[in-house]
């Protein structure tokens, strides 16, 4: 990023957030398995144990033990314990936004199989963060302290990922799509519409759907609809709350409705994504 302003450079440093949705440290027991299944958060993990990494590519990468994995939001994957071994796995899932709500891999390529010096960075950073997470001492340390190692995590991601090709016309775009970028991210459960979307940006509306699709890869419509479906899972992660709930605090106002897009999204059902991702650790 040579070539970025120092102004665009602080926008993105002012607007970058992040949201834990889990870490934890755990045993890993011959036969576990995650089953398929797509996050709406980056998963990394350090891993005591050799691993498979199964992609919806047919690629098959292999991790060593003391290893680990990186896989962004949105992938579909499947990992594994190679030869029925054991051990210990110390992971974290978090979602980085920038500029409004746009994912901050959307920018990079970070490479799915982390090297033993990264994996026990990364390992020791989760382990600290699952620290911090069961203490019940709420102090404006503690809350600094998970910051600073959220933040120190994604560097370290970012540090050894591929920068995409498009990378800086994805931030010069997300920057004159700011306003509605951020409108979305507060109000996507909400009824949005693209006219008024399209003002916020001074854009006429075919305009706004033109760059905006350029940019952000798929159409408003479908972006907002993606972002209900993500907060959904997190919803069905880390609540009790029945199906029904969960669809209406996510934005969508017909439950079947909601069923048939979040298995379309996460080839699960609401129900069977909810038992998977609460079963199967990392």
């Amino acid at each position: 990023m040579s070539d970025i302003t120092s102004g665009l450079l602080d926008l993105i440093v002012e607007s970058l957030t992040f949201t834990i949705h889990d870490c934890g440290i755990c045993e890993v027991r011959p036969g576990h398995d995650t089953g398929w299944r797509t996050l709406p958060s980056l998963l990394t993990a350090s891993t005591s144990y050799a691993g498979t990494i199964l992609l919806s590519d047919n690629r098959i990468l292999l991790c060593q033990p003391n290893e680990g994995v990186c896989i962004p939001s949105g992938v579909f994957h499947r990992l594994f314990p190679t030869n029925d071994m054991e051990g210990v796995s110390r992971w974290s899932h978090i979602q980085y936004q920038m500029l409004g709500g746009l994912d901050v891999f959307s920018l990079f390529s970070p490479p799915y199989r982390l090297d033993h010096h990264t994996a026990e960075r990364i390992g020791g950073i989760n382990e600290q963060l699952a620290s911090l997470d069961t203490d019940n001492n709420a102090s404006i340390y503690n809350s600094i302290k998970k910051a600073s190692l959220v933040f120190e995590l994604l560097a370290l991601v970012v540090n050894i990922s591929e920068e995409r090709r498009d990378c800086l016309d994805i931030i010069s775009g997300a920057k004159r799509l700011y306003p509605a970028l951020n409108y979305i991210n507060k109000s996507f459960s909400e009824c949005v519409d693209i006219k008024d979307l399209a003002a916020m940006c001074n854009l006429s509306r075919s305009r706004f759907d033109f760059v905006f699709t350029k940019i952000v890869g798929v159409a408003p419509g479908k972006y907002i609809q993606n972002l209900k479906l993500r907060r959904s899972q997190v919803l069905l992660a880390t609540s009790d709350m029945a199906i029904y709930e969960v669809a209406k605090q996510a934005g969508f106002q017909d439950v079947f409705h909601f069923s048939r897009l979040f298995k379309a999204h996460t080839s699960l059902s609401p129900c069977a994504y909810r038992n998977q991702i609460r079963n199967r650790i990392m």
